[in-house]
């Protein structure tokens, strides 16, 4: 059997849930939070899905889904 292995401090969330000023945030708070200073967010949307788990059995859920811009640098300009 093959399992993945994640390291918590890689995670997002740590493992243990994202914390900011001791209120417990998700992790699209922690993602927002990362993206913010060097992306917009442009959308976010509820995306309904359905896994086949097997012939009589399946799953459906719904995801969230952002989509994000990359904001444009600043131009950099020669100095002499």
């Amino acid at each position: 059997m093959c399992q993945a292995v994640v390291r918590v401090a890689l995670h997002l969330a740590g493992g243990r849930g994202f914390e900011r000023d001791g209120q417990r945030r998700s992790t699209r708070d922690a993602l927002q939070s990362l993206l913010e200073p060097h992306f917009d967010l442009i959308k976010s949307s509820d995306q309904p899905f359905l896994i086949r788990e097997h012939a009589r059995k399946y799953q459906w859920s719904v995801a969230e889904t952002t989509t994000w811009l990359r904001r444009q640098a600043a131009p950099q300009t020669l100095s002499s």
